[in-house]
């Protein structure tokens, strides 16, 4: 998978996910996806895929905390 791919390649730390504008980005009308497709469905994808629990906490709590912190 290209997350695989890209946690591979060491670059973990720069993912971020999002559940509510799948489509939007490219002009098409948006899901409406339930905020916890990402739990649900994604990271058990990603699991699958081989991602470690510590990448998976990586990309959704350590790299939006990052982010969002106050510099």
């Amino acid at each position: 998978t290209l997350v695989r791919d890209l946690v591979d390649a060491g670059l973990g730390h720069r993912i971020l996910l999002s559940s509510s504008a799948t489509g939007v980005a490219k002009g098409h009308p948006a899901n409406d996806l339930p905020y916890e497709t990402v739990l649900t469905g994604f990271v058990p994808q990603l699991t699958a895929a081989g991602l470690t629990d510590d990448a998976v906490q990586q990309i959704l709590l350590a790299n939006p905390q990052d982010l969002l912190a106050a510099r």
